[in-house]
């Protein structure tokens, strides 16, 4: 039996239309708190989205390389009830937060061109090391080299590595981020059964999130 993929609606702002939050698979939506992104959130204006999306739908805030102490101050302020590391923190780093009494989900970078061997063995340590102390784990593409920020900028990953990852992923919550969108999304889907994808750039037109883009997905999402 398949089981239907959630979606993450990632980088919003204040001012987007917040309909598509009310939809069944959308199940989370993402605001970014890493200052150096043009999708960046000041947290106390993230309450407007917070505050607003469908009861159902649960917010998720980005983070890289903050103080623990930072993220937690954060969280408070904008109304977020995930926290998603995209840095390079520490298997205590999140236990800091789960701690505190959040959900965390950490991301595992995984090249735009997987190395056999190398690559997947790095992967396989990082999805053992990061099990016990998240609430789920996303693979996203790396950076472009010298890139100032850790995500968003549209770039998919060689998805057929995750053929050798899905078994060290069973039982556990995993999403794949990465230049998703209504055009490849079912082609990711029909490949392998994540938790669910996480989109952001694939469903924006002029940099902001648009709702036809949204439906697209959606749709595609659905088969």
């Amino acid at each position: 039996m398949t089981t239907q993929a959630q979606v993450k609606i990632c980088g919003l702002r204040p001012g987007d239309d917040l309909q598509f939050t009310a939809h069944p698979f959308v199940t989370h939506v993402g605001i970014i708190f890493v200052p150096p992104s043009k999708r960046y959130v000041d947290p106390a204006a993230a309450r407007t989205i917070t505050s607003n999306v469908h009861h159902s739908c649960r917010t998720v805030g980005v983070f890289a390389n903050a103080p623990m102490a930072d993220v937690l101050k954060v969280v408070r302020e904008s109304g977020v009830r995930v926290a998603q590391l995209h840095g390079d923190e520490s298997v205590a780093d999140c236990t800091v937060l789960r701690d505190a009494g959040l959900d965390v989900w950490k991301v595992l970078k995984v090249p735009t061109t997987v190395t056999q061997g190398a690559d997947l063995d790095r992967l396989t340590r990082e999805i053992e090391l990061y099990a016990d102390v998240t609430n789920g784990l996303l693979l996203d593409a790396s950076p472009p080299t010298g890139a100032k920020v850790t995500g968003g900028y549209g770039r998919t990953f060689d998805w057929s590595c995750l053929q050798q990852l899905t078994p060290h992923l069973v039982g556990m919550n995993w999403w794949v981020a990465g230049g998703i969108g209504p055009d490849n999304v079912r082609s990711l889907l029909d490949s392998c059964q994540p938790t669910g994808v996480d989109v952001s750039s694939g469903v924006e037109v002029d940099g902001r999130k648009n709702t036809q883009r949204i439906v697209q997905l959606l749709e595609a999402v659905n088969g």
